[in-house]
């Protein structure tokens, strides 16, 4: 976890959660630049001074929440495991699981924080266009280029 190291009363667990949990509802709601640390503080209950001793930035935290939630996304095992029988009822039980993950309530809240559609075009936009048009090249340095490039664009940004 990202707590900050401080002197003084040890970090208190019960505000430390319900800052994680106003902050998901609120960067969810609001976006980055749209959560105010004040309203945040008033929201959980606490002081903004409080939320700086559990989160050395507005970034930190972001990156807090957000890794919590990508924590809790299935690993690709979990959306094929269990699917058993012929290939037609294996898929269908894939597809059933891709399916409930895409629509569940913890997508939604990854993709309202990572603005989804903005996001994913900045880094899959130009090899998938590539793709379509028969260009082949390193598939390795496409990627690698394209996911550089389109992550330090979307943190300029969404982080300004």
């Amino acid at each position: 976890m990202s707590r900050a190291i401080r002197k003084g009363r040890p970090v208190d667990a019960n505000k430390h959660d319900a800052i994680l949990e106003q902050a998901r509802r609120m960067f969810t709601a609001l976006g980055f630049t749209g959560t105010s640390m004040d309203e945040l503080a008033d929201a959980a209950g606490v002081s903004k001074a409080t939320i700086y001793n559990h989160f050395d930035s507005k970034e930190r935290l972001f990156e807090t929440v957000l890794r919590a939630l990508v924590e809790q996304l299935p690993t690709p095992a979990d959306l094929v495991g269990g699917a058993q029988g012929p290939l037609p009822a294996r898929l269908a039980r894939i597809a059933h699981n891709a399916c409930e993950l895409a629509t569940s309530p913890l997508m939604h809240d990854i993709q309202c924080m990572l603005a989804s559609s903005q996001f994913f075009s900045l880094v899959a936009s130009e090899p998938f266009i590539r793709m379509l048009l028969g260009d082949t090249p390193d598939a390795d340095e496409v990627v690698a280029s394209q996911v550089e490039a389109g992550v330090a664009t979307f943190l300029r940004a969404f982080l300004s």
